[in-house]
């Protein structure tokens, strides 16, 4: 089920949003950003909590733009679950499943063994097969969400919107959820859009990233594209750690793309950019460091190395000329 957002013009205080989108049936696509880009008010304008000004949005060929939530056939996940507290987790599932005629009128209502076996088989795909009688109350933040996943799931909705869904996860927990998610979403074929503030998440997660920034959509693409063809330097560093000097020349590039060399071979190899560096700091991540140094011009510069450098350790970088990119 396809989204086309034409030209979408939002207004509220001093922000102004800008949007025009389109996004594939069957696709997961990530809208990441700082705090403040118009993230999350974008997903409210697909969601209908909010209408925009100007501009449309089409499911599947429908103009939804200025219908009510309960009429757009759109489920949503939300960072602090949005569960009944009251029910228990098969009716929390089951809620969606029994008002189904109200979402979409042309839906035959489900009998009560049709429901049943829903939730069930939803239960078992979101691996809490035997929880249907717990309170949301006895269960751990990770599964809330995975009921609440279940819940948004319930009615076979044609676009699914998640609201930064896993941020108030632990870090472990996190990277194992969205692994479901993405697993789920590739079983069952339902087109995702999903927000986040974690270059990570988004990365690992999604065929297709839309960065944002002050309202507007910088570059739109996959992983790969926008981590080794970014648009911008504000795209390229918040998609991962990017490099950008001044001097001897205008450029930037990616820490791993930076290697110490000896003095000779800085002279030796003329094809590539070779910067002298004094290391500052060096952090221990995963079986390599990530080290800081400072040029002689003072600028800094990031690279991993499998050797700590000790601050005022005199240093020999050499970037490959293939690796640089012209900096803007």
């Amino acid at each position: 089920m396809s989204v086309i957002i034409e030209d979408i013009i939002f207004n509220y205080d001093n922000f102004n949003l800008s949007v025009e989108l389109e996004i594939a049936s069957g696709e997961f696509l990530s809208i990441l950003g700082p705090s403040g880009s118009g993230k999350t008010t974008l997903l409210r304008l697909l969601a209908g909590f909010q209408n925009p000004e100007k501009g449309r949005i089409l499911l599947s060929g429908r103009d939804i733009t200025n219908l009510p939530t309960a009429s757009r056939n759109i489920g949503m996940v939300f960072q602090d679950y949005a569960l009944f507290p009251h029910l228990d987790v098969y009716h929390n599932i089951s809620y969606g499943l029994k008002t189904l005629n109200s979402v979409n009128p042309a839906s035959k209502k489900m009998s009560r063994a049709g429901i049943n076996a829903k939730v069930t088989e939803l239960l078992e795909l979101v691996s809490l097969s035997g929880y249907a009688k717990r309170s949301i109350d006895e269960l751990s933040g990770g599964e809330k969400q995975r009921v609440a996943l279940a819940r948004a799931i319930a009615p076979e909705p044609e676009l699914l919107l998640f609201d930064e869904p896993l941020s108030a996860l632990d870090v472990k927990l996190r990277k194992s959820l969205r692994r479901e998610i993405k697993k789920i979403q590739q079983r069952i074929g339902f087109t995702a859009v999903y927000v986040t503030h974690d270059q990570e998440e988004a990365m690992s997660i999604s065929d297709r990233i839309a960065v944002m920034n002050g309202g507007r959509i910088t570059q739109t693409g996959s992983p790969e594209e926008l981590y080794n063809e970014p648009a911008d330097f504000f795209t390229a560093d918040f998609i991962g750690i990017m490099n950008r000097l001044t001097h001897p020349e205008a450029v930037m590039f990616r820490p791993e793309s930076c290697t110490v060399v000896s003095a000779d071979s800085t002279v030796a190899d003329t094809a590539g950019l070779h910067i002298e560096a004094i290391a500052t700091s060096a952090e221990y991540s995963g079986g390599q460091y990530i080290c800081e140094a400072a040029t002689t011009n003072g600028e800094s510069v990031v690279f991993y190395s499998s050797i700590k450098f000790e601050p005022g350790t005199k240093l020999f970088l050499q970037i490959s000329r293939s690796e640089i990119k012209t900096c803007c």
